[in-house]
């Protein structure tokens, strides 16, 4: 992700922010940290995902240590387990951000998203990296991790790119968005993938009625439906 890239996502956000008027007893709080929402993948209950090159280095947070940047997670967000996974800088615009490759289902259960055989070697060697950061490692709780994997659709059934548009797509289905007592997943045209999505969710999910949304344009601009959404939390 460029420096433009940045500042037009921070300007996006303070727009949105700015123009909700509604009244709400969230807080605003400033952190010296500069962080995107997709970098944090957050199970509620103490522990936290995230990759090294979405958020450490001179891109996003010039200066600042690893340890110093744990401490500010743990005060912004409660947090008291952080994992860490290494990612690649400039493989795509989010410089892997930690939400298009995992996800937590709940406290101590986890989907990983495993790559199309066709999808270049450092994606593999991402999922190798989540894998072995979350093998053998226990959740804030002390609980050790039921992993699932599902497996990503064939990026050539997605519309082919255009001009402002990723060269490659965002292809996860963990990617998906939790609604109240729903689940909104990726539908990407690969029939058969798409359908396997399908089931592994409804099966992790016996408590919440899954649809799922055909995504086309969407993962052309490097993200899919959790990367465009914002979650708003009843606090009452």
């Amino acid at each position: 992700m460029t420096a433009d890239q940045i500042q037009e996502n921070h300007t996006f956000a303070k727009q949105v922010t700015d123009s909700d008027s509604d009244s709400s007893p969230l807080i605003s709080i400033t952190s010296k940290v500069c962080l995107e929402g997709g970098a944090l993948v957050n199970d509620g209950d103490g522990t936290l995902i995230v990759s090294e090159s979405s958020i450490i280095g001179d891109k996003r947070n010039p200066g600042i240590s690893k340890d110093e940047i744990e401490d500010e997670l743990r005060w912004l967000l409660g947090v008291k387990k952080i994992i860490w996974f290494s990612g690649f800088q400039d493989l795509d615009i989010t410089d892997v951000h930690a939400d298009a490759e995992v996800q937590f289902v709940r406290p101590g259960v986890i989907v990983v998203s495993r790559p199309h055989a066709s999808a270049q070697r450092k994606w593999h060697e991402v999922y190798q990296q989540v894998m072995n950061a979350l093998r053998g490692e226990l959740d804030a709780r002390g609980r050790q991790f039921e992993i699932h994997t599902i497996d990503e659709p064939d990026p050539k059934l997605v519309l082919t790119s255009g001009v402002g548009y990723e060269e490659d797509p965002a292809t996860n289905y963990v990617n998906f968005y939790y609604v109240n007592d729903g689940v909104i997943l990726p539908k990407f045209g690969d029939e058969e993938m798409d359908r396997r999505a399908l089931e592994t969710m409804q099966k992790l999910h016996p408590d919440r009625i899954v649809k799922q949304v055909h995504v086309n344009a969407l993962p052309l601009t490097g993200g899919v439906i959790h990367c465009a959404t914002q979650p708003v939390i009843d606090v009452r």
